[in-house]
């Protein structure tokens, strides 16, 4: 801790500037060196830890922030209310309850989310410590209220028309995200045409005056990057798989083995996040949800460093693609309502082309009788004829 002969004074005053207090601010260097040591040494921790892939996407115990938060008391800078969980990915608690509309009353509104924690706007609970107990509070993560909007994502509403654009709620991100229309495609499921979307482009564009919706998500890093530290309380940011669409001046590699590097070349076919819905029904054909989840350099003279540099920490997809047992099963009972649209207003045309054919004849019969000018009873039985 202190490698060269100086006073008491001397020392007090560099740790002072180091942590940025005036000389005249009253603090405690034993307190702080022992809170240090209390954290980092007291259970011999080591400084560096590995972690799987799959426990930096779903998430692991902290041993540092597990000692902050069961081991120290307040008095020796503990805090009771901190979060030891550590995920790039947002996981489902259980805390959290949805209401979704059951379309009963208007089928267009059907697995639309209508409540997140009886508010009709993105919640997060967050928890302190009052000095007494953990206090916990929901409220909203972003800068302004975010309304609530779209389905879940396992499915939309029927009826969908190519003009239409899709939106889901990301329990992930805390966000709903839009899905914009690009191409019918056909034969895409054997028998059933599908309608192909892909994530909106405008979502991804930093705060300004012409994407002044996009500032309430604290969204001034470079276009292509989502901040998710209102969210999960740590530096991630999240862009599309392999940086596509992002614009970032600092070239980026990725390792192969320990020798070799090879740069980073996004494809948007394998990058973009695609859904494949069956428009009658709103029923998913296909998803291809790739992100991936970053943390960041900050620019800093000590290391020579100019820019900030984006490191990219692991890389989430999700998948699906409709089984042949579903293509067999659920999707013939959507291939019938296919059939039946096309074949009812033929079928109506037809009866209505009777009923008119009948309609004039009963009415020449009419006719007939009049001028005949027959007996009332007979006019009246011959109109029931």
């Amino acid at each position: 801790v202190r490698c060269v002969q100086e006073t008491d004074a001397e020392y007090m005053g560099k740790v002072k500037e180091l942590l940025g207090l005036k000389q005249n601010e009253d603090f405690k260097v034993a307190g702080f060196i022992k809170y240090l040591f209390n954290i980092l040494f007291t259970r011999h921790f080591n400084l560096l830890q590995k972690h799987t892939p799959q426990e930096l996407v779903l998430g692991y115990t902290d041993p540092f922030l597990t000692n902050i938060k069961k081991s120290l008391s307040p008095i020796q800078f503990g805090n009771p209310a901190i979060n030891d969980r550590v995920a790039v990915l947002r996981t489902h608690s259980g805390n959290d309850i949805f209401e979704m509309n059951t379309g009963k009353d208007d089928a267009s509104q059907l697995r639309q989310i209508q409540t997140m924690n009886k508010r009709d706007y993105v919640t997060k609970e967050y928890a302190q410590y009052d000095g007494e107990s953990v206090v916990k509070e929901v409220r909203s993560p972003w800068l302004k209220d975010v309304k609530l909007e779209g389905t879940d994502g396992l499915g939309f509403s029927p009826a969908l028309k190519q003009k239409d654009s899709l939106t889901y709620f990301s329990y992930e991100f805390l966000r709903p995200i839009k899905l914009d229309f690009i191409e019918n495609k056909h034969n895409a499921i054997e028998f059933l045409d599908v309608y192909r979307y892909k994530l909106n482009a405008q979502q991804f564009e930093p705060c300004s005056v012409e994407h002044t919706d996009n500032c309430k998500f604290y969204q001034s890093q470079p276009q292509g990057i989502w901040n998710l530290r209102p969210v999960q309380e740590i530096d991630i940011f999240v862009t599309k798989q392999n940086f596509l669409g992002a614009q970032i001046p600092t070239p980026v590699t990725i390792y192969t083995d320990s020798t070799k590097a090879e740069k980073v070349v996004a494809n948007e076919a394998k990058d973009e996040t695609y859904y494949e819905v069956e428009p009658l029904s709103g029923t998913l054909s296909s998803v291809q949800n790739p992100f991936q989840f970053n943390t960041i350099l900050p620019e800093t003279k000590f290391l020579d460093q100019a820019k900030d540099v984006y490191v990219p920490l692991v890389s989430y997809s999700r998948t699906y693609g409709a089984s042949s047992q579903v293509l067999t099963d659920d999707f013939r009972d959507i291939k019938t309502l296919h059939e039946e649209k096309e074949v009812l207003p033929v079928a109506g045309y037809v009866l209505g082309a009777i009923f008119l054919v009948l309609a004039f004849l009963i009415l020449l019969r009419v006719c007939a009788l009049k001028i005949s000018e027959v007996d009332p009873d007979e006019y009246y039985k011959a109109i029931y004829e």
